[in-house]
């Protein structure tokens, strides 16, 4: 049996009466740090002047918000179900009244316990080659040139004297987990970044500062397959989407984690070109802001979820010609599913995803009108 001892878990399904690493499972640790307690008067002595960390709302909130998606309409398109999700937070007070995961499921996201958890997720997804590993991390972050996000900062940041020890060391993360026997991985990381050290690291930070996982002394990379999704958006207007809503990015994400994709071997699966699509696509709707837009890296054959049920889309049909037209629409096994008249204007429909047929009845004979793949809304001319 899978034994996490006194660790608390969001959700926890290992297989019963299995050891562990027995089957294959997704495994997610899941972090949003939004409360950054002032700089204490004890350390105003200190010579350097770290930038002061403030607050922002929506971090811990949208990170609560992918832990419910996870537990909820994600699947693995190959089948790996979900086996644990770690969810610590550093919410607001304002965030608490919105946050609707009770607090039983999830850690404060201290300096020992982030630790903790990031020690243990790497072991869980350790234990078979077919693990799924992913790792969605959000707060202040700091960001280089070309999107690389080497470090987040923990809400402890402004409390000691080497403010980047207080720190999540992502690069460090990324680098051990090549070596990690789960040979899919996905990172998501949505940071809020500071310009002032947005393309460098602050004097008094090294590249291996912070909590990181160890890298083997010798080795080749076991990992398959990696995908990366990046946004670093500078300011807190910018990220924020409110303390009850959760940050820009998640506000995107979550919706598209579930529409943004097309029909593989038959099913609607998420994949990692829509996605990146639909963000950059997303953000433009956004004023535009300082930093790292989101951007996608990386490849997923199988895609990234293949949501149960499967999305619904507005279709509608219409009549050219200036005649009305009877149609049909079947489905894949040939049964009609829909039918009606388009009239002087055009008819709407809500359909789920899935390849469909329109037919076309001119005087009593049907006639073919093709094929439809219905992967996004769509606007049908008869």
């Amino acid at each position: 049996m899978c034994d996490h001892g006194d660790e608390r878990l969001f959700s926890h399904r290992c297989p019963k009466g299995q050891a562990a690493g027995a089957e294959a499972g997704v495994h997610s640790l899941i972090i949003g740090v939004s409360n950054y307690p002032p700089r204490p008067r004890s350390l105003w002595h200190l010579p350097f002047k770290p930038i002061p960390f403030r607050n922002i709302d929506g971090a811990a909130l949208g990170a609560a918000k992918f832990a419910q998606f996870l537990d909820g309409r994600f699947r693995e398109p190959t089948g790996v179900s979900v086996h644990s999700i770690r969810l610590l937070l550093s919410p607001t007070e304002e965030e608490r009244r919105h946050l609707d995961v009770p607090e039983a499921l999830w850690t404060e996201a201290t300096f020992h316990e982030t630790r903790r958890a990031i020690q243990s997720w790497y072991r869980d997804c350790n234990n078979n080659e077919g693990n799924f590993a992913l790792l969605y991390v959000a707060g202040h972050g700091l960001v280089l040139s070309g999107g690389m996000v080497p470090l987040t900062f923990l809400g402890s940041v402004n409390q000691e004297g080497e403010p980047c020890s207080q720190s999540i060391n992502v690069y460090m993360i990324e680098e051990a987990m090549k070596f990690n026997r789960a040979q899919s991985n996905i990172f998501f990381f949505d940071c809020c970044a500071t310009s002032d050290i947005a393309n460098k690291f602050p004097v008094h930070c090294s590249p291996g500062s912070g909590i990181g996982l160890p890298l083997p002394s010798s080795g080749t990379e076991t990992r398959r397959h990696v995908v990366a999704v990046r946004s670093a958006r500078t300011g807190s207007d910018a990220y924020s989407a409110g303390a009850n809503k959760g940050t820009a990015f998640s506000e995107l994400l979550l919706p598209l984690m579930n529409t943004a994709g097309a029909l593989l071997d038959g099913f609607f699966t998420v994949t990692v070109d829509r996605l990146d699509e639909d963000l950059r696509s997303g953000f433009s709707q956004y004023p535009e802001a300082r930093g790292q837009e989101p951007r996608i890296d990386g490849r997923m054959p199988t895609g990234i979820n293949r949501p149960v049920p499967p999305p619904t889309f507005h279709l509608k049909l219409v009549a050219t010609g200036g005649s009305s037209i009877e149609f049909r629409i079947l489905n894949e096994s040939g049964q009609s599913i829909a039918e009606g008249v388009v009239g002087g204007r055009y008819a709407e429909m809500e359909l789920p995803s899935g390849r469909y047929r329109i037919v076309k009845n001119e005087q009593g004979v049907d006639i073919p009108w093709g094929d439809l793949d219905l992967e996004m809304d769509r606007t049908i001319y008869l």
